[in-house]
């Protein structure tokens, strides 16, 4: 069975992380399907075959794999950020991510709305890290969100995907 985790399309760098987390680590070693859907729920709601909804769907449930940090699911949309639900969630299901925190730390940070005073992790994400590949790599992707989400996948896999590496 193939997972399908959904983010929205014009995927951002909180939809790519949230979205890779949710196929590395909630759904380590399972066959996944990363999707693009509309950011605006559609009137029946979501479809039932998605497995995990990241940066969409206006709700926050663990539970049911819902990670989305914007009104109504949080009052405060910059107290958090897609990829922090689905961390905080990997970390209090005993995963270890400690190695993460400053990936999702520099995601967080380049997420607020509006953009607050960049933190190290940020500044440094922006400088040679995440943020940086992500800067070179988004137009040459042709605007597609499949095709940006596999090259920073396989970025992300080298820099980030064992505890044992260093970001």
């Amino acid at each position: 069975m193939r997972r399908r985790i959904a983010t929205h399309r014009g995927a951002d760098p909180d939809a790519v992380v949230s979205a890779w987390l949710a196929e590395r680590f909630v759904f380590a070693g399972e066959p996944c399907e990363v999707v693009f859907v509309s950011r605006k729920p559609p009137k029946n709601g979501y479809p039932d075959d998605l497995d995990c909804l990241t940066d969409v769907g206006n709700e926050h449930d663990p539970a049911r794999r819902r990670f989305d940090h914007k009104p109504p699911a949080f009052s405060d949309r910059n107290a958090h950020c897609a990829a922090s639900l689905v961390w905080d969630h990997l970390c209090a299901s005993g995963a270890d991510g400690a190695h993460l925190a400053p990936l999702v730390r520099a995601v967080h940070q380049g997420d607020r709305n509006p953009p607050g005073r960049p933190g190290p992790d940020l500044i440094e994400s922006r400088a040679s890290g995440f943020h940086a590949h992500f800067r070179r790599v988004h137009p040459r992707c042709g605007g597609s969100d499949a095709t940006l989400y596999a090259v920073m996948r396989l970025w992300l896999d080298y820099h980030y995907g064992s505890p044992h590496r260093k970001g």
